[in-house]
């Protein structure tokens, strides 16, 4: 579940990674605020992308790749 209470009007930075035993995990200005377990890495490439619900903007967005 996602401890994670974002404000209006506000600046965070955002860290979003799936490790390589499948675990998701989120963080928030460097506070972990979603971690969930895996049991796999995706098994397909796809294309990344951000979405915002109820309005939001992004800034300096950079998107990594490992091996």
């Amino acid at each position: 579940m996602s401890r994670a209470k974002a404000l209006p009007n506000r600046w965070y930075h955002v860290i979003a990674q799936i490790l390589p035993n499948g675990t998701v995990q989120l963080y928030a200005n460097e506070k972990k605020v979603l971690d969930i377990p895996g049991s796999s890495r995706p098994t397909e490439k796809a294309y990344p992308g951000l979405w915002t619900w109820g309005g939001g903007e992004f800034d300096n967005v950079r998107i990594y790749t490992a091996n």
